[in-house]
C-alpha cells in the first residue's frame, strides 16, 4: 500500500482490494466510521471521533500517516499528511466495507484488524539505496523509451463529478535519475451540514530507471519497482504514457 506516489500505485493511497469473504468483526459502535478498516498487504485506517470531528491514522509503507475530517453527507471528509504536505480525501462506509478516495484513487477497504508486522523501514532504505546507486545504462528499446521520457513533462489530470474533485500530476524525468512529480488537489463537497472547500499541493522526488522495456521507480530510498509502462499515441501521433490505469500526456 503506497501513498502519494502516482507513477506507481500510490497514488498520491493504493490499497488492495480485500477479498469479500474475508471474517471481519461487527462494528462496536452505531457510528459505522470508527474502528480499522484494513487491507492484505498490512495497510490499515483506523477512525475515532473526537468532538464532532474524526481523527485517526492511514499505515501504509510501514508509516503512520495522521489525518482529520468531518462529516459531510454520508462520506467523511478530510486531509491527511505525508511527506509535510497535507492531501485530501473521502472515505464511505457501508457495512463492514470502506470506499477511500484520495488522489484520483478510489479503493475498498474491510473492517477487521489492524496491520500485520512488516519489515522495518531502515531495512528497507537501506536495499534502496544500494539499488538507487547502481547506475544502469540503457541500449536498444530502454534507450528509446529513455528519450521518449526525457523529451517533455507528462500530465495527467482526473476530474471526479461525484465528489466534485480534480486532482492533477505533473511528471518530470532528470537525466541524472531523478523523477520530480508534482501534485494538486481541489474538492468541493456539498451536504447537510453546509459545503466544504479544500485544495492542495504536493511535490515528491523519485528515482527512475529504464530496463526490460519497463518504467522502473525507487521512492524514498526503498527498492526499484516495475510500473507496468505501457506507451501508446493518441490521434494526432504523440506518445501517451499508459501507468496503473491513468494516461500521462506531455506538457509544459
Amino acid at each position: 500500500m503506497r501513498l502519494a506516489a502516482p507513477f506507481i500505485l500510490l497514488a498520491s493511497l493504493a490499497f488492495p482490494l480485500v477479498g469479500q469473504g474475508t471474517p471481519a468483526a461487527a462494528a462496536a459502535s452505531a457510528d459505522p466510521y470508527l474502528g480499522t478498516f484494513s487491507s492484505t498487504d498490512g495497510g490499515a485506517i483506523t477512525v475515532r471521533k473526537e468532538g464532532r470531528s474524526y481523527t485517526g491514522t492511514i499505515t501504509a509503507n510501514g508509516a503512520d500517516y495522521p489525518f482529520t475530517a468531518s462529516k459531510v453527507g454520508r462520506a467523511l471528509v478530510g486531509t491527511f499528511l505525508a511527506q509535510g504536505q497535507g492531501f485530501m480525501f473521502s472515505a464511505a462506509v457501508q457495512g463492514d466495507q470502506m470506499t477511500f478516495l484520495a488522489n484520483g484513487q478510489t479503493t475498498v477497504l474491510q473492517r477487521g484488524h489492524g496491520p500485520a508486522a512488516s519489515r522495518s523501514r531502515e531495512e528497507t532504505r537501506g536495499d534502496g539505496r544500494s539499488q538507487a546507486q547502481a547506475p544502469r545504462a540503457a541500449t536498444g528499446q530502454d534507450a528509446q523509451i529513455e528519450r521518449i521520457l526525457l523529451s517533455s513533462p507528462w500530465c495527467y489530470m482526473h476530474y471526479s463529478q461525484t465528489l466534485g474533485s480534480t486532482n492533477t500530476e505533473r511528471g518530470v524525468f532528470q537525466r541524472d535519475g531523478r523523477l520530480l512529480v508534482g501534485t494538486g488537489h481541489e474538492m468541493v463537497s456539498s451536504g447537510q451540514n453546509g459545503t466544504v472547500y479544500g485544495s492542495g499541493n504536493g511535490s515528491t522526488e523519485y528515482r527512475w530507471r529504464v530496463q526490460n522495456n519497463d518504467l522502473w521507480i525507487s521512492e524514498n530510498g526503498a527498492p526499484f519497482a516495475q510500473a507496468g509502462l505501457r506507451i501508446t499515441q493518441n490521434s494526432n501521433g504523440y506518445p501517451i504514457l499508459n501507468v496503473n490505469g491513468k494516461e500521462y500526456s506531455q506538457c509544459n
